[in-house]
């Protein structure tokens, strides 16, 4: 499974050209078996969409995902989490927190 996490708390409605980090884990039999951040300029809500599946992410954090945001993405077959459940992921917890 591939994750990633947004630590900034991003405004997904105004992003023309904004510049975010995003952290990517592949967790593999209750492993990660890499770690990775990248800078990513995004142009749009869609923009991101793509990355995200050209990625393989399954699964996302965000600080404060709403519902039409969780919505959005799920459509797709990518899991939205807030961040605050990280703590629940052992494996996630022990490198964010």
């Amino acid at each position: 499974m591939k994750i990633a996490v947004f630590l900034k708390n991003e405004n997904f409605e105004y992003l023309d050209d904004h510049i975010i980090q995003i952290y990517t884990f592949n967790i593999e039999n209750n492993l990660i078996t890499s770690i990775g951040s990248e800078l990513v300029t995004i142009k749009n809500l869609n923009h991101i969409l793509l990355w995200l599946l050209s990625k393989n992410i399954e699964e996302i954090y965000l600080k404060n995902p709403n519902n039409e945001l969780k919505s959005y993405f799920e459509k797709t077959g990518i899991t939205v989490k807030s961040i605050e459940e990280i703590k629940d992921n052992p494996l996630l917890k022990s490198f964010l927190l």
